[in-house]
């Protein structure tokens, strides 16, 4: 087992005397956590995943604040030990969006339990039926929002940091390295629009993934430099973007808003993209438009149907 082995490696270098004779590394712990992301084991591979990034800030930060840790290492370890980079927090979320399908798809049997259930209580209900698997694809998601808004807390915490150690003299710089960018937005919708059987209330999260992104962009741009005329931030709504969040109204299945939900995005685009003014290229494609289409033929079928239509959490 891979993490038990730098577990071992890491208390065996561990005496304060002498330097460590075995280095771990965050590009080591970066290969375990992408062997978990891609295991295919769904939110038990994230959750090992998620456990050993925390174990990797809990190492680091022990070994800055040694005064009140248990743990014999002084500041001249923290160069040898482990510290968490944006590729650890962008597989871990990664892993988590990844699991949110992988377990919102792979109980058919739950599915069809709850289908059988509505049937006998009446038949038109099938839809308002919220499959276990749908709602533990639905907290898979919430795990990867969750951890994105950490990784923007510390960011905008160092930023602080900086700030209060320039006004005192200091001359540390923050890169910036932590910072989530437009990549890992997209990791979280991602993970919002997967989820099989999806509910309004995972469409809404979405939204608010999208309107959170867009508040980031036009606070960043302020001060960020430009190419070409093009506003340089890490965090800019693009095409991809704005698809996942088509996809999370388009597979809204407990609601009758998702079609026109879908289709007002949709009209909104195409007013961005002719108005010119943005750098990223969010022209909608013909895949924004199937989508669109695609959610409004399903709901036309499943009225014809008789399948009804009702909130989800």
């Amino acid at each position: 087992d891979a993490e038990q082995q730098q577990q071992q490696q890491t208390n065996a270098s561990s005496d304060p005397v002498s330097p460590p004779t075995i280095l771990l590394t965050t590009e080591s712990v970066n290969l375990v956590l992408h062997a978990w992301c891609y295991s295919n084991k769904g939110e038990l591979a994230a959750e090992r995943a998620e456990r050993l990034l925390h174990w990797m800030e809990d190492l680091h930060h022990d070994s800055s604040n040694s005064e009140s840790s248990n743990i014999p290492l002084g500041e001249s370890w923290s160069p040898y030990l482990p510290k968490p980079n944006f590729q650890s927090y962008a597989t871990v979320i990664n892993a988590w969006s990844q699991s949110a399908a992988y377990e919102s798809s792979r109980s058919a049997s739950t599915n069809s339990a709850g289908g059988m259930e509505a049937k006998k209580s009446g038949g038109r209900a099938k839809n308002n039926v919220v499959s276990a698997a749908t709602m533990a694809g639905f907290e898979c998601a919430k795990r990867a929002e969750e951890l994105l808004m950490h990784m923007q807390r510390m960011h905008e915490q160092r930023q602080l940091q900086m700030v209060a150690e320039d006004y005192n003299g200091h001359s540390e710089q923050y890169s910036s390295g932590i910072q989530p960018d437009t990549r890992v937005f997209n990791l979280v919708l991602k993970a919002w629009s997967k989820i099989r059987g999806g509910t309004k209330a995972s469409a809404i999260r979405a939204m608010r993934i999208l309107d959170l992104m867009q508040e980031l962009h036009h606070t960043q741009s302020i001060n960020a430099p430009e190419w070409q005329g093009m506003v340089l931030s890490k965090v800019q709504p693009n095409l991809q973007t704005y698809k996942l969040v088509l996809h999370a109204w388009a597979h809204a299945a407990h609601t009758t808003e998702g079609p026109d939900r879908a289709e007002e995005i949709l009209r909104h685009l195409l007013s961005l993209s002719e108005a010119g003014n943005l750098g990223a290229e969010i022209a909608p494609d013909a895949e924004c438009f199937h989508i669109a289409m695609k959610a409004h033929a399903e709901s036309v079928r499943k009225r014809r149907k008789g399948d009804g239509y009702g909130s989800a959490p």
